[in-house]
């Protein structure tokens, strides 16, 4: 898609053009009010490292059973407003805004901890050494254990553009866009442990949370080319903008245990620090980056009225320059600063400040379909 010019987006409509019969370009006054039912799709989640494996990572017969491959949202359905109006013949502007619907996705393992069970480890470098290393989730016949990622996304959008006509003829016209444009697109990636003690020993609580949350909002400048084209009540537009600005990147780092285990099997107590979230890296890292939006459109539509038009479209954008939140953690961890690892109330660094937080860019793709229903006034 990214490959993709103007003469080749806009030559089937011209040569429709060419047999078309005359049709009106916007008269001056005139209003369309639209709104889009939205099907789209982002590209899958980053999760590009193991989590949970059945032995020491890296090692001959060891085998991922959590993470290392990306995770799917799926479909994200919601709506787009649009608003035109026609200050002259030739010279209009139009606005839109757009939501979709936050969607998840997750997965899973677990082990009973019972005679013959996997024994379930979380694989990382310890900073010591330098080397692969890995932290029991489940002991058979000593305690059970689970992970389960999760990831949650959403995205909304608005933008305003002045519309010039710069070109006309008989059922063909050509548009100039130029205006701004605003993105908001997060994302967050949480995963949940825990290892109780099998029920031959105390009731106890073991349960760790690291939460990475990344915020990208896009503030830029768009310009765009749009043509249109009418056949009797067939209507046809296909356009490309691209917008350029600043990306504010965000991610936010979050983890702690929760666990009974240092008030005999009592009260819960709540300590800093997961197993990928330590205090080197937890808190909110932000900046700002230079960021491009390509998209292209392409709509199809008939008038039901003179006033009225339903169509079905088309939309490709790519949104460079995001923070990912999977791409944001780190398997370098100085396990002396928290307690999930030390098995400590107290634990006390001694070791290099791992993992740190280091920005890492990625992109979103989006694409889909709409259904818009119209109406000139």
């Amino acid at each position: 898609m990214r490959h993709i010019t103007a003469s080749l987006l806009l030559s089937p409509f011209l040569g429709v053009a060419l047999q078309a019969q005359s049709a009106p370009a916007p008269s001056e006054g005139e209003w369309t009010v639209a709104l889009d039912a939205l099907s789209w799709r982002f590209n899958d989640s980053p999760v590009p490292f193991p989590i949970v494996t059945d032995g020491l990572y890296g090692e001959a017969g060891t085998k991922v059973l959590l993470g290392d491959e990306p995770l799917s949202t799926g479909s994200h359905h919601g709506a787009r407003l649009a608003i035109a109006h026609a200050i002259s013949d030739r010279l209009g502007i139009e606005g839109s805004v757009f939501g979709l619907q936050s969607r998840s996705a997750a997965a899973g393992v677990a082990s009973s901890g019972e005679i013959g069970s996997i024994d379930l480890i979380l694989p990382y470098v310890d900073a010591a050494t330098g080397e692969e290393a890995g932290s029991e989730l489940s002991q058979s016949q000593i305690y059970r254990g689970s992970a389960r990622e999760d990831v949650r996304d959403r995205l909304r959008g608005a933008e305003l553009d002045l519309r010039w006509t710069f070109a006309a003829g008989g059922a063909w016209r050509l548009d100039l866009l130029g205006g701004v444009r605003h993105l908001d697109f997060s994302e967050r990636w949480t995963l949940f442990t825990e290892s109780p003690y099998l029920p031959a020993f105390a009731p106890d609580v073991w349960q760790t949370t690291d939460r990475f949350d990344s915020r990208n909002r896009f503030y830029g400048v768009q310009a765009g080319l749009r043509a249109n084209v009418e056949s009797g009540r067939f209507v046809a537009a296909a356009a490309l903008r691209l917008a350029a600005g600043t990306m504010r990147q965000s991610t936010r780092v979050d983890g702690f245990l929760v666990t009974n285990d240092f008030t005999s099997f009592g009260d819960t107590q709540t300590f800093v620090g997961g197993y990928f979230a330590q205090p080197s890296n937890i808190g909110t890292h932000s900046r700002n980056r230079f960021a491009m939006v390509p998209e292209a459109s392409l709509d199809l539509g008939y008038r039901v009225t003179d006033s009225a038009t339903l169509s079905l479209g088309y939309d490709f954008m790519q949104v460079g320059k995001v923070q990912r939140p999977g791409n944001q953690v780190g398997r370098t961890i100085d396990t002396t600063q928290s307690t999930s690892f030390t098995e400590e109330p107290s634990p006390t660094p001694a070791g290099a400040s791992q993992p740190d937080f280091r920005h890492r860019d990625s992109s979103l793709r989006v694409q889909g379909v709409n259904l818009r229903f119209s109406l000139t006034f």
